[in-house]
């Protein structure tokens, strides 16, 4: 008799497959919105950030090209400024679980 072993995925996997589901197949959201918001979720030091920071860790894309990623994220409601300065951008955890219960 064969033995089937089932691996469980690990929770941050199902987080991150409900997100990508989400802001793709539903929001119809770029690639690149997916590839800083992913980044952001997955470091924790990443969850507040300036401007210069996130163009210091996409070294891919032209800060005009990120200035147009973090226009669309904040329009889907996927970050937030949580200063009234415009100048931090922050992960919405409401809308991150909302992911998950979808």
């Amino acid at each position: 008799m064969a033995i089937i072993k089932i691996k469980k995925a690990p929770a941050k996997d199902l987080v991150l497959e409900a997100v990508v589901k989400e802001m793709i197949f539903v929001k119809k959201m770029s690639l690149g919105a997916l590839g800083i918001y992913m980044q952001m979720i997955k470091v924790p030091e990443y969850d507040y950030l300036t401007f210069n920071q996130i163009c210091g860790f996409n070294e891919v894309d032209p800060p005009t090209e990120i200035r147009k990623i973090l226009d669309e994220l904040l329009e889907h409601g996927f970050i937030i400024h949580p200063d009234k300065s415009n100048k931090i951008y922050a992960v919405n955890k409401p809308v991150l679980i909302n992911c998950l219960t979808k």
